[in-house]
């Protein structure tokens, strides 16, 4: 335990329903719809942390969309300087892989390297991979039994990692909303929910990456839109230490994400 901590995202009203941050040492998954504001979220954590904590972050990029420009807009709209500006951009230390093969060999020296580097390991408390689905598209059809042996591996190598370094990992997956039928010509080409609507079920919602995932994420967040502008909603799908169900309200602005 005197290794665990509780690493605050910088959201208050997402610190609530998950009692105070991300704990050391749990994987945690943001899903949610294409355009759902998932990397914004994980922008978000990760200029606090690296601003606020001084701490360094891991961010693993698999699509080449991570936005230096974007983070410099969050910290220059509270205010910052060009000096901290600078300093915050140096703790994110930004990964780009393009496939399965070169996560493992990303993954494996942060394994390997737990005991040689342990002062600047020390230093890491979150490592974000954004995003996971799209490494496993080549293996969907055909070579599908193969995905499923990497899928399997790579749970034991982050599960191994985040035990033995002590962080906080945030996993991005995609999610699926299924809609009945007889709604279908109203809401399913909306994109956004009323913002009057709350789901409190996400019976509906289907992560991507299917079963063989499912039980991998101690926690599983849902994020979407309730409106067709910057309201987003993040609900507690699935954890194994907090109360699911839970939600809150934030909005997307030149900040970042802020609680709405």
């Amino acid at each position: 335990m005197s290794y665990t901590a509780l690493i605050p995202t910088g959201i208050e009203s997402l610190d609530n329903i998950i009692e105070g941050g991300l704990m050391t040492g749990k994987v945690y998954e943001v899903c949610g719809p294409s355009g759902s504001g998932k990397t914004q979220l994980c922008l978000t954590i990760s200029t606090h942390i690296a601003n606020c904590y001084k701490q360094q972050v891991h961010y693993i990029d698999t699509k080449a969309d991570f936005s230096g420009m974007r983070v410099e807009e969050m910290l220059t709209s509270c205010g910052y300087l060009d000096e901290v500006i600078g300093a915050v951009m140096e703790r994110i230390r930004v990964t780009r892989i393009g496939n399965i093969y070169e996560l493992f060999n990303l993954l494996h020296h942060f394994k390997s390297n737990v005991h040689s580097e342990q002062d600047e390991l020390q230093s890491v408390r979150i490592i974000i991979l954004d995003s996971l689905p799209i490494l496993f598209f080549p293996f969907l059809g055909k070579n599908l039994n193969d995905g499923f042996g990497l899928m399997n591996q790579l749970a034991n190598v982050i599960k191994h990692i985040v035990t033995e370094c002590h962080v906080a990992f945030v996993i991005v997956n995609l999610a699926m909303q299924w809609i009945e039928e007889e709604h279908s010509t109203n809401e399913g080409h909306s994109g956004y929910l009323p913002q009057e609507e709350v789901v409190f079920t996400c019976d509906t919602v289907k992560p991507a990456l299917g079963k063989y995932w499912l039980d991998v994420p101690c926690t599983r967040l849902y994020i979407h839109k309730i409106d067709s502008r910057e309201k987003r909603q993040l609900f507690i799908m699935k954890s194994t230490i907090l109360t699911t169900k839970k939600y809150c309200r934030v909005s997307v602005n030149s900040q970042g994400i802020m609680s709405a």
